[in-house]
């Protein structure tokens, strides 16, 4: 027995009712699916705790006392060296007498002795002088010379002076 067309047709056709309610279906398990997960709890996230670790540095506290700061007199001011001399004594710095310097200067700076970067560097910061007035001390950083023993010197210029 041979199929006719019509008999073929009626087998793969699914009637156009069929058809609606399994579009229907699909949609409504479609809505369906969003709501429940849409209704669902989030999920409780909890950080996780993190720590972080500074490294510091620590340096030895400055033993004033035991720092000889020479200060010379690098302008025409009168007493000027004088002046600074007598802050950093009352600071708690080993002081020496004050010195006139032969050559004038504009720009205050501290030279040290190799050792001694620290306190010079302190020695400016209390002045009120920057980081990059600070330089090595050589035999010619003054005119005299810094007493021997001298750690740290301070050249007074016009910007102490005034």
């Amino acid at each position: 027995m041979a199929q006719t067309n019509d008999t073929k047709n009626k087998v793969h056709r699914r009637s156009p009712l069929n058809q609606t309610r399994a579009i229907l279906v699909g949609i409504g398990v479609f809505f369906l699916a969003v709501v429940l997960f849409s209704s669902m709890p989030a999920k409780d996230v909890t950080p996780v705790a993190t720590t972080t670790t500074v490294a510091t540095t620590t340096t030895n506290p400055i033993d004033k006392a035991n720092v000889r700061v020479q200060v010379y007199n690098g302008t025409a001011v009168n007493g000027a060296a004088s002046k600074v001399t007598h802050d950093l004594t009352v600071n708690g710095w080993a002081t020496l007498p004050a010195e006139q310097d032969n050559v004038t200067t504009t720009a205050s700076f501290v030279a040290f002795a190799p050792g001694y970067q620290a306190a010079a560097q302190e020695i400016a910061k209390e002045l009120g002088l920057t980081s990059s007035s600070v330089e090595l001390l050589t035999d010619t950083t003054a005119s005299p010379p810094p007493a021997v023993g001298t750690n740290v010197a301070v050249i007074v210029g016009l910007d102490l002076a005034s």
